[in-house]
């Protein structure tokens, strides 16, 4: 019994003697430093590219025009075994031309049944041709005649051509105006290479028609810009 008492005396006090030991280990652990906290980088976003407004355009505006040279007065009518030449400058470019009017009649005994109406262009070339049927012009009086153009367009000057090939009394014939000094009105003669100016004036001095500065044709064009 006294051993006993004797050996438990000494595991307590083996155990109390440990029991220091042991918590100073356990106060010389220290807890781990936590890691700085990493600062995140923000990326910005790039600014969205400001788009210009666009003003709305004005709406252009088709402009119709006639041009002629004559002011509607009738001094004389005239025949012609060719035809008839008339030279145009456009107020604009490009001019497209949609009508061309003419004043005029048959005369005497109808020996064609149709007349022809071409555009040249500035070169006189052939830039449109038609054939029509003399009918659209008044019998034994004057009228207008107009024929439509299906939107020819050209870039500067141009001429209107009107080849009836009748002389005198044999169809068509076109009203002049002498009104104005003629600058752009003349004849053509029609030969083997085709429709051609007349370079020299063949009717008497003594006539009306002898005086081309007095011939402007009552010939027409109506067209847009």
């Amino acid at each position: 019994m006294h051993r006993i008492l004797v050996l438990c005396g000494l595991i307590w006090l083996i155990v109390s003697l440990a029991l220091p030991a042991i918590g100073c280990q356990q106060q010389a652990i220290e807890a781990p430093t936590p890691a700085p906290a990493q600062s995140q980088t923000h990326i910005r976003a790039p600014e969205p590219t400001p788009i210009p407004l666009q003003e709305p355009q004005p709406e252009k505006k088709t402009v119709e025009v006639e041009l002629k040279y004559d002011y509607g007065k009738v001094s004389n009518v005239m025949s012609s075994c060719g035809g008839y030449l008339v030279d145009f400058m456009p107020p604009a470019t490009p001019f497209t031309i949609t009508e061309v009017r003419m004043m005029g009649g048959v005369f005497g005994e109808q020996t064609r049944d149709n007349f022809e109406i071409s555009i040249w262009n500035k070169d006189k070339e052939v830039i449109y041709k038609d054939e029509l049927p003399v009918t659209m012009f008044t019998s034994g009086s004057l009228g207008e005649v107009k024929v439509d153009i299906p939107n020819v367009e050209i870039d500067g000057k141009f001429f209107v051509h009107v080849f009836t090939g009748t002389c005198r009394l044999q169809g068509i014939s076109i009203a002049a105006d002498d009104s104005v000094f003629n600058k752009h009105s003349t004849l053509t003669s029609r030969t083997f290479e085709g429709d051609k100016e007349q370079q020299e004036w063949h009717y008497p001095s003594d006539l009306w028609s002898g005086d081309k500065s007095k011939i402007n044709w009552m010939i027409r064009v109506v067209g847009t810009y």
